[in-house]
């Protein structure tokens, strides 16, 4: 569990002072993460800050604990999934437990789902694009679950694709089908082809309960902040 610090961090102790605006198109980025950063509220500052502390892929800042004036510093250090991770959180005023792209998607997923937006099935193009820059194994799970579903719910023997064919193999696909590589890309899924929507279903279980108990840390972090007087 992690520890809310008993003594209040920097930025809960006086009135936000904005470093000046950094040159370049990034540099607007930062002042405008930076901005939305100091009018968050404070739980979620200390979610934002708690990320960049744990987040698992190695960069400039990995394990420390990141003071108020160095985190333009930090957010220009980061890597871009975890300057979306923090993003997030800002945009959506919602403290959570991320250490990786997978826990943003994963959030990003159901907030979607919980605000009754369909899922998203892509054309071909958009598939495309997003299969060429998602990690191998999550390609590998897209390529193994054509012929796996096909075969469980049609009794069609189909061969594994390969990039040369996986567009057309999805352009053929049924739309659940399509559902499926859709959803294994949104959340960078990488463990395995799915078969049914039965096995999507139990997917989406275990990472809803991964989710809820994130929600719990969070309200777990809020109440020892209250009760430190953190905010």
């Amino acid at each position: 569990m992690v520890q809310v610090s008993e003594r209040p961090p920097p930025y809960s102790v006086e009135n936000p002072s904005f470093p000046p605006p950094i040159q370049g198109d990034f540099g607007h980025r930062a002042w405008a993460f930076q901005r939305a950063f100091e009018g968050a509220r404070e739980l979620v500052r200390y979610s934002v800050l708690n990320t960049f502390r744990i987040w698992q892929a190695d960069w400039s800042f990995k394990g420390q604990q990141i003071p108020r004036e160095h985190i333009q510093q930090a957010y220009m250090s980061a890597p871009e999934d975890l300057r979306m991770a923090v993003e997030w959180q800002l945009r959506w005023d919602t403290a959570a437990w991320m250490t990786t792209d997978f826990g943003r998607r994963c959030h990003e997923h159901f907030r979607k789902e919980d605000s009754g937006m369909e899922q998203q099935i892509l054309t071909m193009d958009e598939f495309l694009n997003e299969y060429d820059t998602a990690e191998p194994a999550t390609q590998q799970a897209i390529l193994l679950t054509f012929p796996s579903w096909m075969e469980t719910n049609h009794g069609i023997q189909w061969p594994v694709p390969d990039r040369s064919n996986v567009g057309q193999a999805y352009e053929a696909a049924t739309l659940p089908l399509k559902g499926a590589v859709c959803f294994i890309l949104e959340i960078c899924f990488e463990f395995m082809p799915l078969d049914s929507a039965r096995e999507i279903d139990r997917v989406k279980t275990r990472y809803r309960q991964m989710i809820t108990s994130h929600q719990v840390e969070a309200r777990e972090w809020d109440a020892k902040g209250q009760a430190l007087g953190l905010w």
